[in-house]
């Protein structure tokens, strides 16, 4: 029997730990950008600055560091992070803080392990609507709110109410 991690890892096509960035006036690092663009596709303008690097099967920290090296140049002084990752303490999150720390905006960064789909859509859609303390807080407010136990029915005659 395959584990959960197997059946979402299998999912996501063999990636693992996702890592994004939304562009200014802040950015926004997530493990669940591609599943937040097939959600609002049709809110372009909240969408259109999300970019993607991921931690492939086989990929060494040094080839991610570069990848994301790459992918946060275009970030300004000016600029802030909010940096989403599923695991504290996971590699993608401490290399890409290794990252921003070199290149010195590791000062305009707000990091978050546990990401889940509810925090990252709300990263995504409130990031210019709240001031940072303000996000920061809903942020851990959204992604706590979604976790919850689904109580199942398990009487033969309500398998349609499922």
């Amino acid at each position: 029997m395959r584990t959960n991690q197997e059946i979402e890892k299998q999912k996501r096509g063999g990636k693992r730990d996702e890592i994004c960035r939304t562009c200014q006036p802040r950015n926004v690092c997530t493990g669940s950008a591609q599943r937040v663009k097939q959600i609002w596709k049709t809110g372009k303008a909240a969408m259109n600055h999300v970019l993607l690097t991921s931690l492939q099967d086989g990929m060494g920290a040094d080839e991610f560091a570069e990848n994301f090296g790459k992918l946060v140049e275009p970030i300004k002084e000016e600029d802030e992070i909010i940096l989403l990752a599923d695991i504290i303490g996971g590699s993608p999150l401490t290399t890409a803080l290794d990252v921003l720390t070199k290149k010195g905006l590791l000062a305009k960064t707000t990091a978050f392990g546990g990401m889940n789909l509810p925090m990252a859509l709300t990263a995504t859609l409130m990031k210019d609507a709240l001031d940072t303390e303000s996000l920061k807080a809903s942020l851990v407010s959204e992604s706590r709110d979604a976790i919850k136990e689904m109580e199942l029915k398990l009487d033969d005659d309500e398998e349609d109410d499922i």
